[in-house]
């Protein structure tokens, strides 16, 4: 538990004051701790390393030094973020380090937050800026820190980069016409429903723009009472079936189940196939109970029919067995049965706090495997893993046991300790509250 020195009885602004500089002050304790742990090798450029072992990586960018790269798991682990996000906070402190050093100052005299700090270093990555450009761009925005407002600092920041390095914000100018795209992403509320977002030809959009409306239309002409926001969702999932949408705006309504059944076998089908891994008890099948898709979360049985939607279905069954003999292999090579037992077990990747999902990993032998000896390829000694983690357990110093199927310990170099099991990461580390 964290304690604040704050009197409770104070009047509210001098609370609030108090508050804020004490979280400024964690927050500057904080990016110095990180710093701190990043220099510990005191590794150079030029030096030879073992291939085994510690091995320093470099996370910054030029002119920052070179980290050990077992550094993210630690941090990862210690403040329960994915390990991605744990690398580019160590990447953020040390560029504002050793790349920024007057807005390295003014975070840590409290006059920039950490979080709007790293925006800057951030930005300057964007534009691929090297170690000289970075001094002289730090030069031109000091004057500005902690006296004007943060969208101001912004635009002193933008204008500075184009000063220092003209050619590159061109180049970057080229690259963002270039990068179009189209992303779709799950709704963390409700996984029934998703969003996209796409950048892309102004004409392609005002022609996508133009079916859109067109296949609106015709849903409204059919009858279709709801809002219009909701019926133009609606008719973007009709633009998936290309030959129910020409059907449609020929007048032809074929999305219900008697039109199918009348629709002519002659007519080709677009639609996608859907491969769900669903996990759900028997026992929920016909009252309505929870159930979980891999890759997308919780939802309620009787919503899988608004996830799949008009896709057709390859079922894959999630076979659990208790109580049954532990299945095992004399060979590296993990089959098939033993892998979907493991994932099945394992929701997720097994180090601490993580949130990926274990179809997307590796699996690790919790003990190494050695050639020669029978029964090591099993389920209880199978944990899926990433690269990363799987390094930091096999040359880093982590420590990993599987006392029981599903439950892994893990102790880090520096003496964290954390259990994670169904029910999630609990940190043993002494002193952790």
């Amino acid at each position: 538990m964290v304690e604040t020195v704050i009197e409770r009885l104070a009047p509210a602004m001098e609370r609030l004051r108090s508050a804020v500089a004490t979280e400024t002050a964690a927050q500057i304790a904080k990016a110095q701790a990180i710093l701190d742990l990043a220099l510990a090798g005191d590794w150079l450029e030029g030096d030879e390393f073992e291939l085994v072992g510690q091995r320093p990586v470099r996370i910054g960018g030029d002119g920052t030094p070179l980290v050990d790269e077992s550094l993210p798991l630690e941090i990862a682990a210690l403040l329960g973020i994915s390990v991605t996000g744990a690398t580019f906070l160590i990447r953020d402190v040390v560029n504002l380090h050793s790349r920024f050093p007057s807005i390295w100052t003014g975070m840590s005299d409290g006059r920039v937050p950490l979080w709007r700090a790293r925006q800057l270093t951030q930005l300057a990555d964007t534009f691929d800026l090297g170690y000289a450009e970075c001094l002289r761009v730090d030069g031109l925005v000091e004057p500005c820190l902690g006296r004007l407002g943060w969208g101001r600092v912004l635009a002193r920041f933008r204008a500075a980069v184009i000063q220092v390095a003209p050619a590159k914000v061109t180049a970057h100018a080229d690259r963002s016409r270039r990068s179009r795209y189209v992303h779709t992403g799950v709704s963390q509320e409700d996984p029934s429903l998703a969003w996209m977002s796409a950048l892309a030809d102004t004409a392609d959009v005002k022609a996508f723009e133009h079916l859109l409306g067109l296949v609106t239309k015709a849903l409204v002409e059919a009858g279709d009472p709801d809002p219009i926001d909701v019926v133009r969702s609606r008719a973007l999932g009709r633009m998936a079936d290309p030959e129910g949408v020409l059907a449609l705006l020929d007048g032809v309504d074929d999305s219900t189940p008697a039109a199918q059944r009348a629709e002519k076998p002659s007519r080709r089908r677009h639609a996608p196939t859907a491969q769900v891994f669903v996990h759900v008890g028997s026992d929920l099948l016909e009252d309505g109970g929870p159930a979980r898709v891999e890759k997308i979360g919780p939802i309620l049985v009787d919503e899988l029919s608004h996830l799949v939607g008009h896709h057709r279905i390859r079922l894959t069954p999630v076979v659990y067995v208790n109580g049954a003999p532990e299945p095992a292999v004399d060979a590296y090579h993990i089959p098939e049965p033993i892998r979907e037992s493991v994932l099945a077990r394992d929701r997720f990747k097994v180090f601490p706090y993580s949130s990926r999902e274990a179809r997307g990993c590796d699996l690790d032998h919790t003990v190494a495997y050695v050639g020669g000896t029978p029964g090591q390829t099993r389920p209880s000694n199978l944990g899926p893993l990433t690269r990363r983690a799987h390094r930091g357990k096999t040359h880093a110093g982590w420590t990993l046991d599987q006392p029981r199927p599903g439950v892994f310990r893990w102790t880090s170099p520096r003496g964290q300790t954390y259990r994670v099991g169904p029910d999630g990461t609990t940190n043993l580390t002494a002193g952790s509250g």
